[in-house]
């Protein structure tokens, strides 16, 4: 899917499914969910949201893990050359 971000002028929610059509539908923002969902609980019980935010000069991935032993939030900022950027949030729950 390809998204003119010059076209978006609000914080936009662009996907919100499992990791694994999130990584088909946006590869190249979505290798770290994708990572993440290998690791953990598998690519079909891990959830991501993909937002598009004009105000966002880094492409940054909100991270959210809930288990019965620990709860871990984590924010990755990544420098990108271009202006706009997406923003992606992976969530695994047990």
């Amino acid at each position: 899917m390809r998204i003119d971000l010059n076209a978006i002028d609000e914080h936009k929610l662009m996907f919100k499914g499992k990791a694994r059509q999130a990584a088909l539908t946006f590869p190249a923002n979505n290798n770290v969910a994708a990572a993440l969902a290998l690791a953990d609980i598998g690519p079909e019980d891990t959830r991501v949201e993909v937002w598009a935010d004009p105000a966002l000069t880094r492409n940054v991935h909100h991270l959210s893990l809930r288990a019965d032993s620990a709860n871990i939030d984590a924010e990755i900022e990544i420098v990108q050359k271009s202006r706009r950027s997406t923003e992606c949030k992976t969530y695994s729950a047990p």
